[in-house]
C-alpha cells in the first residue's frame, strides 16, 4: 500500500499515480523516438525531428486504462500498476529541463529500465515457474546459436569496414599506420628487432606478432578487417562462456551473448570513427578470458592471460593497477600489493624509458594529449597540486559525465548490484577524462574498450551473485515500496531491465544499420569507389613510390611503397591527391604542394577523376633529362568564347562562364580573362523538381591551377541531369591557393 488511509482514497491515489506514470511513459517514448532524431557522440548534441508525433499522443494511455475501472480487482490492479510505474514520474522534471538535451537519452533509459526491473520483480516469478513447468524443448541448441551470433557479428563488422574502405572513408591513421608497420616487419632485412615491440607509438608486441602473421598469410586490407572483427565480437561467445562458468543458465548465457553483440562501444570499434583498427581491441577477449579462468579457479589460466594482456598496450598496466587497488580494497594484500606495485613500476618504465627510446622521442608519445597538465606521467599525476586550476576545469567538463553515462548505460543495473570492481577502471577512466579535448571522450573511439569489457564481465558476475543468493542492497532500493522477492526472480528482473537498457543504448549510441540515432548511412556516404581506385592503380608503374593524401594512401598500401604527399619528391614517384578532402588534408599543405608542382616541368599530369564532388589528381615525377612539356587547357579568343551558349553571371572579373544544354546534357565552360594569383573551384547548383543537385569541380580538373594558365584558357565539363529548372554557378576561391599560407 502506498498510503495508510481509506480504501477509496488509496484507490484514487494509486489510480492517479498509475495514470500520470503512463502519461510520463508515453511522453518519454515520444521524446525518445519521435522528437530526438539523431545524436552526435562527439559533441554530445542531439538533432530534433521537424515533424514529431503530436503531443496528444501522451494522453493515449488515459483512454486505454479507463476500461479497467470497471473490471474486478481494480484496486489491486491499479496498486500494482502504480508500484511498477511510479519511477516514471521522474520523466516530468527530465522532460521539463532536458527534453532537447543529450542527457535525456541515457537518463530516460535508466527510468525505463527501473520500471522494467520493478515489473520483472513482480511478474518474473510466476512466468519462470510456468516456463519451467510447460517447457517442451531442449536448450542444447543455444551454444550453436551463440556461435551463429558470433559469425553474424564478424560478418557485419567486416562488411562495415569494407564498405567504409571502398567509400574512401577510412583514414591512413590508425589502421593504415599499423598495416604499414606490419608490412615493414615482414620485409627481408627490415627494421630492427625492437620494432616488433612497438607500432603506432604504443607497446604492443603480442598484437604485432599476431597481426604480422595474419598479413604474411594474406597481405590485403581485408585481413586487418577480419582480424579486427574477430577480436571485437569474441565478446559474444566469451560472454556466454563466462555466464555458464558463473552458474547461469543457458538462456541467461544467450542473453548476455546478445548483450555483448549489441554493446554500443563494441559496435563502434570496427570503424573507430574513421581510424579503422586499434590494437587495444585485443584486450576484449583477454579480459573476458581472465574472468572466465577466475570463475573456474584456474590460476595458471589467469596468469597466462595476465601476461599476454601486458603485451597488448601499455595502458593495460594502468588497468591492472586499478585491479590491484580493487584487490586491496577487498583486503587481499598478498595479491593486491605486488600487483599494484608491479604495474605502477611497469607503466612508468614503459612510458618514461622504453617507449621514448623505441619511438625516438623525448617523452612518452601519448603525453601530447595531456599538454595542459604536464609533459610526463609524473607531472600529470601531480597536476591537482601543481596546476590545480587546469586540472579541476578539465575534470568537471560536462562531456566527462556524458561519456561515463554512455559507457555505463547498457549494464547500469547489473553493475550497481556489487560495484566495488569498478575501482579497477578508475585510473584508466581518469586518464581519459583528464584529456583537455572533449572530442576524444566518446564511445566512438577506442578509449572505452577496457571499461566496456569490464562492465560486461561485472554484469555477468553480479547476476550470478544474485542467483547464488549473495546479499545486495540495490534490489531493495530499486523495489522500494514493494515486497521482497526471491533471488532467482531478482536475477530475471535484472535481465529484463538490462535488456531494456542494452537495446535502448544500442538504439541511441550504437552503430546501427537502419534504425537508431547513429546509423551507418548517416555516418558516411556509402559509395563504392573500387573501379576508380583500380583505374588510378593502373596508372602507377610497378616499383613506383606513391605519395598520397590521407584517405587515399591505404588503397595503395599493399601494392606499392607509400608516403605522405608532403615529403620530398623523387624521380618515378607518383603523386595522388584528393583536392576536396579539407577535413583530413590540411588545405594550406595541399595548396603548397600544388603550387610547388604547377611550374615544375618534371611533374607530369597523369589523370584527373571526379566522383561525388571529390576531385582526384595524379602526377608522375619524371626524369628531368627526359621530361616533356606538360599539356595545358585549350585556348580560345574572348569573342569566340562569348558566342557560345548562355552566359553565366560571374562576380570574379578574372573569369567568364557560359553553358550549353541539349536535352539533359549541360556543358559548362569557364574562361580565364586575366590570370589570377589564386586557384578556384567551380560550383554549380542544378535545381530540379526532386531537389538541388550540387556539382563541384576543381578548375582544370585540379591538374592545371588557374594561376598557372594564360588568359584565354578554357575549362569545360559536362553534367547529365534531366529536367533542370534553374542553374546557379560561380567560381569559389580555394583557401591558401595564393601561396601566402596561413
Amino acid at each position: 500500500m502506498f498510503l495508510p488511509s481509506s480504501n477509496s482514497f488509496r484507490f484514487r491515489v494509486n489510480f492517479g499515480i498509475a495514470a500520470f506514470s503512463l502519461i510520463a511513459l508515453f511522453a518519454g517514448i515520444r521524446n525518445l523516438f519521435s522528437v530526438i532524431a539523431m545524436s552526435n557522440l562527439l559533441s554530445y548534441q542531439v538533432y530534433l525531428h521537424r515533424n514529431p508525433v503530436s503531443e496528444y499522443f501522451v494522453f493515449l494511455p488515459v483512454f486505454l486504462i479507463l476500461p479497467f475501472l470497471f473490471r474486478e480487482k481494480r484496486e489491486q490492479n491499479f496498486r500494482r500498476l502504480a508500484q511498477v510505474l511510479c519511477p516514471l514520474l521522474l520523466f516530468y522534471p527530465l522532460l521539463l529541463f532536458a527534453w532537447d538535451n543529450f542527457f535525456f537519452l541515457p537518463l530516460s533509459l535508466i527510468l525505463f529500465g527501473w520500471a522494467a526491473f520493478r515489473a520483472g520483480s513482480m511478474a518474473a516469478g510466476p512466468l519462470r515457474r510456468k516456463w519451467e513447468k510447460d517447457r517442451h524443448f531442449s536448450s542444447a541448441w543455444i551454444p550453436y546459436l551463440v556461435g551463429g551470433l558470433y559469425v553474424a557479428g564478424v560478418l557485419w563488422g567486416v562488411s562495415m569496414q569494407v564498405r567504409a574502405h571502398k567509400a574512401m572513408f577510412l583514414l591512413y591513421s590508425d589502421w593504415g599506420t599499423y598495416a604499414d608497420s606490419y608490412l615493414n616487419l615482414l620485409k627481408t632485412g627490415g627494421p630492427a628487432w625492437w620494432n616488433w615491440l612497438s607500432t603506432g607509438a604504443h607497446w604492443n608486441p603480442l598484437v604485432n606478432l599476431v597481426m604480422t602473421g595474419a598479413i604474411w598469410i594474406h597481405p590485403r586490407a581485408e585481413t586487418i578487417f577480419v582480424m579486427n572483427s574477430a577480436v571485437i565480437y569474441s565478446a559474444v561467445p566469451l560472454a556466454y562462456a563466462l555466464s555458464r562458468a558463473a552458474g547461469l543458465s543457458r538462456g541467461m548465457g544467450l542473453f548476455f551473448a546478445i548483450a555483448a553483440l549489441l554493446n554500443p562501444t563494441f559496435s563502434h570499434m570496427n570503424l573507430t570513427m574513421f581510424y579503422g583498427f586499434h590494437p587495444v581491441n585485443f584486450a576484449i577477449p583477454l579480459l573476458l578470458l581472465f574472468f572466465l579462468f577466475r570463475e573456474k579457479g584456474s590460476r595458471l589460466g589467469m596468469g597466462m592471460v595476465f601476461f599476454l594482456s601486458l603485451m597488448v598496450q601499455e595502458t593495460m598496466m594502468i588497468f591492472w593497477f586499478g585491479y590491484g587497488l580493487y584487490l586491496l580494497s577487498r583486503r587481499q594484500w598478498r595479491t593486491g600489493l605486488p600487483l599494484t606495485l608491479f604495474t605502477l613500476f611497469g607503466f612508468f618504465l614503459l612510458s618514461s624509458w622504453i617507449l621514448p627510446r623505441i619511438c625516438d622521442t623525448d617523452v612518452y608519445p601519448q603525453m601530447l594529449m595531456f599538454h595542459s597538465l604536464g609533459s610526463t606521467p609524473a607531472e600529470v599525476v601531480l597536476s591537482p597540486f601543481q596546476k590545480a586550476s587546469a586540472f579541476w576545469s578539465i575534470c568537471f567538463q560536462w562531456q566527462n559525465f556524458a561519456f561515463l553515462l554512455t559507457l555505463m548505460i547498457p549494464f547500469f543495473f547489473c553493475v550497481w548490484m556489487s560495484p566495488s570492481m569498478l575501482l579497477a577502471v578508475v585510473p584508466l577512466l581518469a586518464g581519459i577524462c583528464l584529456r583537455p579535448s572533449p572530442d576524444v571522450k566518446s564511445v566512438v573511439f577506442q578509449y572505452g574498450v577496457e571499461t566496456s569489457t569490464l562492465l560486461l564481465a561485472l554484469a555477468v558476475l553480479n547476476v550470478g551473485r544474485i542467483m547464488r543468493k549473495e546479499h545486495s542492497r540495490f534490489p531493495a532500493l530499486l523495489n522500494a515500496g514493494m515486497k521482497r522477492y526471491p533471488p532467482k526472480t531478482l536475477g530475471l528482473a535484472l535481465c529484463i531491465a538490462t535488456g531494456i537498457t542494452v537495446l535502448g543504448a544500442y538504439y541511441c549510441f550504437g552503430m546501427t544499420k537502419f534504425i537508431g540515432k547513429h546509423t551507418l548511412e548517416s555516418f558516411f556516404q556509402d559509395t563504392d569507389e573500387s573501379v576508380l581506385i583500380r583505374e588510378m592503380k593502373s596508372l602507377v608503374p610497378p616499383g613506383s613510390r606513391v605519395l598520397s593524401s590521407e584517405r587515399l594512401r591505404t588503397h595503395f598500401l599493399f601494392d606499392f611503397s607509400t608516403d605522405i604527399f608532403t615529403v620530398s619528391r623523387k624521380t618515378n614517384d607518383v603523386l595522388v591527391m584528393n583536392l576536396h578532402d579539407s577535413m583530413m588534408d590540411s588545405p594550406d599543405k595541399v595548396e603548397k604542394v600544388r603550387r610547388g608542382i604547377a611550374f615544375d616541368r618534371k611533374v607530369i599530369p597523369l589523370a584527373a577523376y571526379s566522383s561525388n564532388n571529390q576531385q582526384f589528381v595524379l602526377f608522375r615525377i619524371a626524369d628531368p633529362m627526359n621530361a616533356l612539356p606538360a599539356g595545358k587547357l585549350p585556348k580560345s579568343s574572348f569573342m569566340e568564347f562569348d558566342s557560345i551558349g548562355i552566359p553565366i553571371l560571374e562576380s570574379d572579373p578574372h573569369f567568364a562562364g557560359r553553358y550549353v544544354h541539349s536535352g539533359g546534357n549541360y556543358l559548362f565552360l569557364w574562361q580565364i580573362r586575366k590570370t589570377p594569383e589564386y586557384d578556384v573551384d567551380v560550383s554549380v547548383l542544378l535545381e530540379c523538381p526532386y531537389g538541388t543537385i550540387p556539382c563541384l569541380r576543381a578548375f582544370g580538373f585540379g591538374l592545371f591551377p588557374a594561376y598557372s594558365l594564360e588568359p584565354g584558357s578554357v575549362f569545360r565539363f559536362e553534367v547529365n541531369v534531366p529536367d533542370v529548372r534553374n542553374i546557379k554557378a560561380e567560381v569559389i576561391r580555394r583557401p591558401f591557393s595564393d601561396g601566402k599560407g596561413k
